[in-house]
């Protein structure tokens, strides 16, 4: 599945990105793409990778296997995690507004606390065992 309101580039990194299109996509949770265009058309405009457009974030989509930003394990190497910031609200107006309305987010399972972050709002969709959203500091 695709994305509404994201480029493939904004989502992957450069490497994967260069592949193809088509090929890009697959590696991506639906999920997780659901919940972003979730997020955007709630928030407006945000932003996860700007490569494209000559900006600096390249590791905030989907990460490669081995090497680069972040931990090995992270869901961000698995297609199922994105760090979004938003361009019409605050990380921290995000994260509070999910939280308090759960039931329109039906998959984002994890939240990294904007409070800490400040500068960008990071989810996941995680298979947790949990009935609610679980938030965690970086």
């Amino acid at each position: 599945m695709k994305a509404k309101h994201f480029k493939i580039q904004e989502l992957v990194y450069p490497g994967l990105a260069e592949r193809g299109e088509d090929f890009a996509w697959q590696f991506l949770r639906p999920e997780a793409v659901i919940s972003l265009d979730q997020i955007r058309e709630k928030f407006g405009a945000c932003t996860v990778n700007n490569y494209l457009w000559g900006g600096p974030r390249v590791a905030s989509g989907l990460r490669p296997l081995v090497g680069g930003v972040g931990a090995a394990m992270s869901l961000h190497r698995f297609g199922a995690a994105f760090d979004v910031v938003p361009h019409k609200a605050t990380p921290v107006e995000v994260y509070e507004y999910i939280l308090k309305n759960q039931d329109q987010f039906p998959f984002i399972k994890r939240l990294e606390n904007a409070h800490r972050t400040k500068t960008w709002l990071h989810f996941d969709v995680a298979n947790t065992q949990s009935l609610g959203i679980l938030t965690f500091n970086p």
